[in-house]
């Protein structure tokens, strides 16, 4: 209410973005897909919310196909042309044709890992495309 009360609402796109699921929340709702292991669907949906510039009206789910990786192409849509990695320099685009990659290891703190690389088992890997509300899109990474 604030913002739309000092007209900046409309102006402005909003991205909410969590870094991950979370396991174990409806481990046993029917619903719930089991990937792998004990892992369960909820554990790699991660909650991405976009209300962009002067839209309006009550909240809407979208499942297309997204990660967090799109955010930074989410935020400069029509806002920069072409936009860049400041790291590397290299155009944004997404690259999803394939699906993606994701690891199932939970050894997220840096001490498990080499200064420069995770070490992540080559069991701990999982892709999935398109739908990832259909077990079938989900397989583990050869």
């Amino acid at each position: 209410n604030f913002l739309k009360e000092n007209n900046v609402y409309n102006n402005t796109r909003f991205i909410i973005v969590s870094d991950h699921g979370r396991g174990g929340v409806m481990q046993d709702a029917p619903e719930n897909i089991k990937i792998s292991g004990d892992n369960t669907l909820e554990a790699y949906t991660a909650l991405l919310m976009v209300k962009d510039f002067d839209q309006a009206g009550p909240f809407a789910v979208d499942n297309t196909f997204m990660t967090n990786a799109d955010v930074p192409l989410l935020a400069t849509d029509g806002v920069i042309d072409r936009p860049v990695n400041p790291a590397t320099g290299k155009v944004l685009k997404s690259k999803k044709k394939d699906g993606v990659t994701i690891t199932t290891s939970d050894l997220w703190q840096p001490i498990n890992h080499g200064k420069f690389i995770f070490r992540i088992d080559e069991n701990e890997w999982l892709n999935v495309h398109d739908d990832i509300y259909k077990v079938e899109n989900w397989k583990k990474k050869k």
